[in-house]
């Protein structure tokens, strides 16, 4: 009770703090190790020398096992975590429900230096929940695929055009197997379902999970090939694609090879243009990003929305060598032109970037409790489609209301 007497003693949130010296402590809970949030910790510090900015972060040793992801929940329902919330494996399948994150909404409405329209409208379509804000991401990406012209060529399919659904994909990848025989894997790289964890968030939301149209999706799913869980992942911005393999995922843009970049909607020797994913309920969904949240136990929370706001407007993301379009129009623009990215491909890739409506995951510990299910239809042909479907619906229930 205590907590939430001092959490309804701060200042209204996004009160403004122009021309005021920003100064305090702020703890960033982070599920991970990553090198960005000390890049952004550093800065923000740099600009406002008087704030302190420490990161709370698992071990490697505990980052492989599940106790950890455990525990870091447990601190989050009871108010003992950090000001910040850095991680993608809590998200807001359940915790909203029990008022552990601030809605930003209030924060982004009330701040004069904060406009909406400033922001990519994946943003929004993405994160919000029943009309509420309760995460936001840095950078992200639409999910694009390139296939393989020679399988395509000798089974006398056409190259698709601008986008695939999931529907239009599995009908591509039987038509190419009846043509080339033996064993064809619709990708070589990622686990059994490489393109399955797209789907998920939108049948956890539509509590559709046991319906007759996830049954369908998940036997057509499954009469495609993957190599065996496990397999290593091959780098993402690569132009080739193995011979047994249909097509390829990629990531919008490398800052170590732009010129990979600038070639992604052009053909290849190997590979056709990138065209833009959809799921199987037509969704566009979001890939390769990173959310903060504020903690509403937080007692710096007026604080804790400046660092959000640095890090979605201010900084720079240099240092990343993966896949991000930053959430912000004007740093994407900076990011871009300074990587020296084609002014038609950034236009297409901003344009595609506002048609981004899914969350292309589910909360990670609810991931990890759909996995045993998952391997025993894929891989292990213990169940049937039905069965699969009600005990990913029985799971998904016990997580949501536990």
């Amino acid at each position: 009770m205590a907590g939430i007497i001092l959490c309804m003693a701060l200042p209204l949130p996004g009160a403004s703090v122009a021309g005021e010296e920003l100064s305090g402590e702020l703890v960033i809970t982070a599920d991970g190790d990553r090198d960005a949030y000390d890049c952004i910790a550093d800065a923000f510090m740099e600009k406002y020398p008087n704030v302190s900015v420490r990161i709370d972060r698992p071990t490697q040793e505990e980052m492989s096992t599940d106790e950890f992801f455990q525990r870091m929940k447990l601190e989050l329902m009871s108010g003992e975590c950090g000001d910040i919330i850095a991680s993608n494996y809590f998200g807001t399948e359940s915790t909203h429900l029990d008022g552990i994150f601030e809605d930003l909404y209030p924060y982004m409405d009330s701040d004069p230096e904060f406009h909406r329209e400033d922001y990519f409208s994946s943003l929004y379509q993405v994160f919000e929940t029943e009309g509420k804000l309760y995460q936001v991401m840095l950078y992200g990406q639409p999910v694009y695929l390139r296939l393989n012209r020679e399988l395509l060529d000798r089974a006398g399919v056409e190259y698709p055009q601008e986008e695939i659904t999931f529907w239009e994909l599995a009908e591509i990848y039987q038509q190419v197997k009846n043509a080339a025989g033996g064993t064809l894997y619709l990708m070589s790289h990622g686990s059994f379902d490489p393109l399955a964890s797209l789907e998920y968030g939108y049948y956890v939301w539509n509590d559709a999970f046991a319906t007759e149209e996830f049954e369908q999706y998940l036997e057509a799913n499954h009469a495609m090939d993957y190599p065996e869980k496990g397999r290593l992942r091959w780098n993402m911005i690569d132009e080739r694609i193995p011979a047994n393999s249909l097509c390829r995922e990629v990531w919008c843009i490398s800052l170590e090879a732009m010129n990979v970049t600038n070639r992604l909607f052009s053909e290849t020797d190997e590979l056709t243009e990138a065209v833009l994913y959809k799921t199987a309920h037509g969704g566009v969904p979001l890939s390769s990003y990173a959310c903060f949240s504020i903690s509403s136990f937080s007692r710096n929370k007026e604080l804790a929305w400046e660092f959000l706001k640095f890090a979605m407007e201010d900084h720079d993301f240099s240092f990343f060598d993966v896949a991000a379009i930053p959430v912000n129009r004007e740093k994407a623009e900076r990011v871009y032109d300074s990587a020296g990215i084609d002014e038609d491909v950034k236009k297409k890739l901003f344009s595609d970037y506002e048609l981004v409506n899914t969350k292309g995951s589910v909360d990670g510990m609810l991931g990890m409790s759909m996995e045993p299910v998952l391997e025993n239809y894929y891989l292990y042909d213990l169940i049937s489609a039905e069965e699969c479907a009600k005990q990913l619906a029985d799971r998904t229930y016990l997580y949501l209301n536990e």
